[in-house]
């Protein structure tokens, strides 16, 4: 039996895409007889069992793992827009970290981390106190100094899990014991015995879920090239982007207007997994933007997306293609360009045969991507790390 311990910031409500992978992957470690996991956050909002069973639910876990919800000084902080403000936060969430490592340094035997900002964290456990590091590797960095942070926490890992392909090849020359592991399921159960939310007559649907701002390099998501299309659509065809974060008119909502499309294209504010199920399950086709575009930046709605039953058209980008297989199981476009778009998404309208071809084998594809995989690659990857000598 490996004792794991999972340090994390994560804010435990934030309905992000990351707390639910990390909640099903916990999920997933823990059902193993070999693996004894304890997820650990400086976010303190899971302190009752009240608010851990909330927790639970919200993520569809069935399977509870023991969390532990520190009180730490960084909750003061963490949401401070200012600069300044927010490192002092992230000064003071190593710093409660450091101290619960310390204060349990006998009981665990391998620590899982995913956050390049608790490096100091990362150091502390392996060269203070002797344990084994396992870091989960989500993206390269734009801004140098947090790449820098970033690599240096994969080289001093003893082994590193990767989310994808091309993160692998880029930070093999740092550290040889790499995986990938692809970072979310196609969970297909969450798409039973839903009822999708209900069409105007007459309308057709493209549906994207997700944020609609920006990604954490800075980088937009790539809405903007699909509103982009809507002119070259027909007219009964509308874009609903679910995922809309900030108050007042959205910047793609400008730009729709002023492309003449503006009440054909719907920014949706954020809502919960289970009501983005219902507008996944609306969709006549349903979109990935380019999601960044760069390295790492594999989205977990592409995994959801192949299980829903519903045709998908994507950004041609690397980490699409690792899932997404144009022709295959989607198609995938030119997403610079507005017309790449318009004609795939007609396509689907045009040609149903199509259609019902790429979703059977999304569907069968679907099946390859499972939390249970998902557990069975990290728990060897535990394993190994474990007996692995310094």
């Amino acid at each position: 039996m490996v004792s794991v311990v999972y340090l994390t910031r994560i804010n435990f409500f934030s309905n992000k895409a990351h707390v639910h992978t990390i909640a099903k992957t916990c999920e997933a470690l823990s059902v193993r007889d070999d693996i004894d996991l304890t997820l650990v956050s400086t976010d303190s909002s899971l302190k009752t069992d009240k608010e851990k069973k909330e927790f639970f639910a919200l993520h569809d876990v069935s399977y509870p793992f023991p969390i532990v919800s520190l009180h730490s000084v960084a909750n003061y902080f963490v949401h401070s827009p200012n600069f300044l403000v927010y490192n002092i936060g992230t000064v003071c969430a190593n710093l409660s970290l450091i101290a619960f490592l310390w204060k349990g340094r006998k009981s665990y035997d391998v620590v899982y981390v995913r956050d390049h900002l608790i490096l100091p964290v990362t150091l502390f456990a392996r060269y203070i106190l002797g344990k084994k590091i396992v870091y989960e590797s989500h993206y390269i960095l734009t801004k140098k100094f947090g790449q820098w942070l970033t690599e240096k926490t994969v080289s001093v890992s003893h082994g590193v899990v990767a989310i994808a392909v091309t993160l692998k090849e880029y930070y093999e020359k740092y550290n040889k014991n790499i995986i990938v592991s692809f970072c979310a399921s196609s969970d297909k159960e969450q798409f039973e015995g839903v009822v999708p939310k209900v069409k105007p007559v007459g309308e057709k649907r493209l549906v994207y879920t997700g944020n609609i701002d920006v990604t954490g390099n800075g980088d937009t998501y790539g809405v903007e090239d699909v509103v982009r299309a809507l002119p070259l659509l027909p007219p009964d065809i509308h874009f609903y982007a679910v995922g809309k974060k900030s108050a007042g008119v959205h910047p793609h909502e400008l730009l729709a207007e002023s492309l003449g499309v503006g009440s054909r294209f719907h920014a949706v504010p954020w809502v919960t997994r289970s009501e983005a199920v219902q507008y996944i399950l609306s969709a006549d086709v349903l979109i990935i933007p380019k999601s960044g575009g760069k390295p790492g930046n594999s989205p977990t709605k592409m995994f959801e997306y192949l299980a829903s039953g519903r045709p998908i058209v994507a950004a041609d980008t690397v980490p699409m293609r690792e899932v997404l297989k144009d022709g295959s199981n989607a198609l995938l476009v030119d997403y610079t360009s507005p017309g790449a778009w318009s004609r795939a998404v007609q396509r689907f309208f045009d040609d149903p045969v199509i259609s019902q071809s790429l979703v059977e084998q999304a569907l069968k594809d679907a099946t390859l991507y499972t939390w249970r995989g998902r557990g069975e690659s990290i728990g060897k990857m535990l394993q190994s790390v474990y007996v692995q000598k310094d």
